[in-house]
């Protein structure tokens, strides 16, 4: 056979082959799964309640601190929403602000002695200072809903209801990251109260008595605590109660503290 005629045979056919490997690739690329980790089911956090405190018995509560051995807490409501610094031991309230009628009080942190309060549909975050409770300045929030905030070393922490948690700058409140968070169903939403504790971000979820443990760089839920019943199981009466609301965290002596709107009492809770 000449050699010009082997020429005009076999490249055609080897282009053809590399062309049908090339498409077989590219298929086999569009088609297989996602190596992208999957989240996992929650782990059963166990714990023993080792406080229990009394609460401010009127209180719609939307948000719960620990600092320097006192409770910072806001109450919502139109018309009743305050920020109030309670004794632990006693419920006494030895400082308290009425927020303006027209604002409907939600989640706080404290960053630099600077302690900030979302607003419930009013799109404003407020900032005080933590020692006199004096209004300092206030940014707007364009992120739908406030509802639970907290704070780790560089951001504020903020959910809105959904299943994103917003990642601030505390010096402009701007948003610089979003973080989704699903367990293994799927994404979580009604993300609630939260409350950074040793790297992760504890929330309770909206109308249940759970709380979620999620990784802040995944979003994954990797752990959960039930709280369901906690109100009866250590004798206390739910008449006039509604959901569990409020989580802080004592560093020192590692203690959890949740309560709820209108509960009787402040429970701390040690993981086991």
């Amino acid at each position: 056979m000449p050699y010009r005629l082997i020429i005009y045979i076999v490249y055609p056919l080897l282009f053809a082959i590399a062309c049908s490997n090339t498409l077989a690739s590219k298929k086999n690329n569009e088609t297989s799964p996602s190596q992208e980790p999957i989240a996992q089911t929650p782990n059963t956090f166990n714990y023993k309640v080792v406080a229990i405190y009394p609460h401010v018995a009127n209180s719609f509560t939307e948000g719960l601190l620990y600092v320097n051995h006192y409770f910072y807490e806001s109450a919502g409501g139109y018309g009743d929403s305050r920020i109030m610094k309670v004794i632990p031991q006693t419920a006494q309230i030895v400082k308290s602000i009425n927020i303006n009628k027209n604002y409907f009080g939600e989640g706080i942190a404290i960053f630099n002695n600077r302690l900030y309060q979302l607003t419930y549909r009013e799109q404003k975050i407020f900032v005080y200072d933590t020692e006199n409770f004096k209004l300092i300045k206030s940014f707007d929030w364009q992120n739908g809903e406030g509802w639970g905030m907290t704070v780790n070393k560089q951001y504020l922490i903020v959910s809105n209801g959904s299943s994103n948690l917003y990642f601030l700058d505390p010096q402009t409140c701007t948003v610089q990251h979003i973080v989704s968070v699903h367990d293994n169903l799927g994404l979580v939403n009604n993300i609630n109260s939260l409350q950074w504790i040793d790297g992760k971000i504890y929330a309770n979820i909206w109308l249940t008595q759970y709380i979620d443990v999620i990784n802040p760089t995944t979003g994954f839920v990797e752990g959960q605590l039930d709280c369901t019943a906690i109100l009866e199981k250590n004798g206390l009466s739910t008449e006039g109660t509604q959901e569990m609301n409020g989580i802080t965290y004592d560093s020192n002596n590692h203690i959890i503290y949740v309560t709820g709107k209108y509960w009787p009492a402040i429970f701390g809770l040690q993981l086991l």
